[in-house]
Formats: C-alpha cells, structure tokens, sequence
C-alpha cells in the first residue's frame, strides 16, 4: 500500500479510536454533557442510565464501524470494507435517531 493512503487511515483508524472513547464515556460513566444541551435539558433525571447505555452503545458502534473499515482496508486494500462502515454508520445513527425521539419526543 502506498504511503499516503496508509497514513490516512491510520487517523482514520484514530479517529474512530476517538468516537469509541466517547461513547464509552456516555455510555459507562453517564456522560451526557458530550451530547447536545437541547437534549440533556429535556431529559428525565430516571430515564438518564437507559438514554445514556442506548446513546453510548450506538455511537460505540459507528467508532468499530470507522476503525475496523480502516483496519480492513490496510490488509485488504478493497473497496468493499467500506460496506461495512456503512452498515454500523446507518445501524449507529437509527438507534440514536429512535432513542432521542422516544426520550426527547
């Protein structure tokens, strides 16, 4: 593989590292002061662990999808790695989409 696209997805690589930190942090600690302030202010203090796991799982997801899309297209050099990134991109941003609607209405 050439040099530039390799060091590309190394910060891909990282910046997906990044997204899964992130997520772990609102999903594991309850960290919800990473998300937007429209929808910690409308949230129930009970329904904060249930936002919190289902927002952090979903952002989790898309963070694998990224590192291992670009994990993947170092080894493989394939075009169709990036299916897989889409699938946790969409899985990732429906979850997210039905949990902010059925907590922030």
């Amino acid at each position: 593989m050439p040099t530039l696209p390799f060091i590309i997805m190394l910060l891909i690589m990282l910046c997906g590292l990044g997204v899964i930190y992130m997520g772990l942090q609102v999903w594991k600690h309850q960290k919800i002061a990473y998300l937007h302030s429209h929808h910690r202010d409308s949230l129930n203090k009970d329904d904060i662990p249930e936002y919190s796991r289902k927002i952090g799982r979903a952002i989790v997801l898309i963070g694998f999808g990224v590192v291992i899309t670009s994990l993947l297209f170092i080894l493989a050099q394939a075009t169709w790695t990036w299916a897989i990134f889409a699938l946790c991109f969409i899985v990732g941003i429906a979850e997210i989409f039905r949990t902010v609607r059925r907590y922030n209405g």
